[in-house]
């Protein structure tokens, strides 16, 4: 369809939302105005905290002596004995243990000669404490040494903080937890995780949740296997560090590698990023969407996939932006890194003079058809000139309805083609790109716009952002994530918009699910009617 049919374009948008839309694929004049109920939404979440585990060993003073619990029940009994320190302290046969003494009245064996502290411990207490940390694998920070992979007050480095409401550290990045939606089990089993109070953790490794939920590790001590470790170095290497918090040294960094798709079952196994990591294996997202309430291309596994937010203009080429976008995420995905490619939307716009696709309105289709038959230079070989090229002008019919038309000297004399450059560029000559397929993942002739949502999520995780566009609102946009499961009333879906950073929250924003099929006429939920993906995206030297 084209996506500037001028009659259906005025006639669906009354009053102020006639500003705000009118303009998508026509001209970005309304950039800083929002979707009604737009702007991203920060999912509620409850962070569970990782404490900081430190190296101080003390040295206990008589009467107490360095024992383990066990060795003070067999000296004391079981009532015989309280404990004098938080700390772990090492005994003169090098085994750890805490400081105990017997209590008032029971009889105290001694022991023949004092308990001495290793020279290890000694050696310690006088090393700066930078190295300590350093021995550990750890970094020191204003509260001691502190695992800055996964310390959500220093992540990455002292001092960096994750956002106390939903997010947790890993690999030295803060990431945003994803709550999932009743059952809750469905999802923390595909990631090799236990639900724990609504949210997926690892029972193995985490102190809070240690074995079960709720179980929870005191003070010096680590989650090992599911069960309470007390916490000492004695000889330590960085890999005795990592063992004692249940983890495996990756690249000097202490990783638990059921579930980091980093270090997926071992060191430098990586998932894609269309997977997680479940008991050691990369296992696909693929038909979990029903189950996550929150996601978004932003922010997963901690990076954001996106490419740059870019500005149409006053050009209605959004059908050439959507399409651009989604290949340079999915080349993004297909590297599983960030590769900050910009493709050439001119080329597409610009590519077919004499088939009505240019600044008057386009289709997804047709951009989609040219990057996988013919591919798209980058940017820099051919540069976004057609940002000035139409003007709106009311119909002569009374009706208060109006078009675009082409600025004076833009369109092509001969083929009309409204863009510039206005006539086919060439074949590629630069470094250009491609994908090997794409296809709509939506029935456009669904009867319930809500029956789609899930085969949309679903596509959304399995193969990465979509271009979506309206013949409601008679736009093209990035479909990014969403929040809120599918029969949440007040669940959205996450966009990208080629309007800018001034739009939105840096070019982002929100729009509900809705329903196309209801007596309101400006609803959006006919985005679940033409959505499209790309295949695998590569690079021609």
């Amino acid at each position: 369809m084209n996506l500037l049919s001028d009659s259906r374009f005025r006639s669906i948008f009354p009053g102020v939302l006639l500003v705000v839309l009118l303009l998508c694929c026509g001209m970005a004049t309304a950039a800083t105005n929002n979707f009604p109920h737009s702007g991203i939404v920060t999912p509620y979440m409850t962070v569970i905290p990782e404490p900081v585990i430190t190296t101080r060993i003390v040295t206990c003073t008589a009467p107490a002596e360095c024992l383990s619990e066990d060795n003070a029940i067999t000296k004391w009994g079981a009532d015989g004995f309280v404990i004098t320190s938080d700390f772990p302290c090492v005994n003169a046969n090098g085994l750890s243990g805490y400081c105990y003494r017997p209590r008032t009245g029971a009889t105290i064996v001694p022991l023949g000669s004092p308990v001495k502290v290793l020279t290890v411990v000694e050696t310690l207490e006088t090393t700066p404490i930078e190295n300590n940390c350093t021995d550990m694998g750890l970094t020191l920070c204003a509260n001691g040494c502190v695992d800055s992979s996964t310390d959500t007050d220093n992540c990455g480095a002292c001092g960096v903080k994750c956002s106390p409401v939903g997010q947790y550290c890993s690999e030295g990045q803060c990431r945003d937890y994803i709550k999932v939606s009743n059952p809750v089990e469905n999802v923390c089993t595909i990631q090799g995780k236990t639900a724990c109070g609504g949210y997926c953790v690892d029972t193995q490794t985490d102190r809070n949740n240690c074995g079960a939920c709720g179980t929870k590790c005191r003070m010096m001590q680590s989650c090992y296997q599911g069960q309470c470790k007390n916490f000492a170095r004695v000889n330590a290497t960085r890999i005795n560090a990592c063992e004692i918090q249940g983890k495996t040294s990756c690249g000097g960094a202490c990783t638990d590698t059921q579930t980091d798709p980093g270090n997926c079952g071992s060191c430098g196994k990586q998932c894609s990023p269309t997977e997680t990591c479940s008991q050691g294996q990369c296992t696909s997202l693929c038909g979990t969407a029903a189950t996550i309430q929150n996601f978004s291309w932003q922010n997963w596994q901690g990076k954001n996939w996106l490419t740059s937010t870019k500005d149409q203009g006053q050009c209605g080429s959004c059908w050439a932006f959507g399409a651009v976008s989604i290949t340079e995420a999915g080349y993004n995905l297909d590297m599983h890194q960030q590769k900050n490619v910009d493709l050439s939307e001119q080329y597409i716009v610009s590519s077919n003079p004499g088939g009505g696709q240019d600044c008057l309105g386009g289709t997804a289709d047709y951009a989609l058809s040219i990057i996988n038959s013919h591919g798209i230079p980058l940017e820099s070989a051919l540069p976004y000139q057609s940002g000035n090229s139409v003007h709106e002008v009311p119909n002569k019919d009374g009706s208060g309805k109006s078009h675009l038309v082409c600025n004076d000297g833009i369109a092509n004399s001969s083929t009309g083609h409204c863009s510039t450059p206005n006539y086919f560029v060439g074949p590629i000559t630069e470094p250009w790109y491609s994908v090997k397929s794409f296809k709509q993942e939506s029935n456009p002739n669904a009867t319930s716009a809500a029956s789609e949502y899930n085969t949309i999520k679903n596509a959304l995780v399995c193969n990465g952002p979509l271009e979506v566009c309206s013949g409601h609102w008679w736009h093209c946009i990035t479909l990014v994530g969403w929040n809120g499961y599918s029969g949440d009333p007040s669940g959205n879906w996450i966009i990208k918009n080629s309007w800018g950073t001034g739009w939105g929250n840096g070019g982002y924003g929100t729009i509900p699910y809705g329903d196309p099929w209801s007596s309101d006429t400006n609803d959006y939920g006919d985005l679940a009617l033409d959505v499209n993906s790309v295949g695998e995206a590569y690079f021609h030297g």
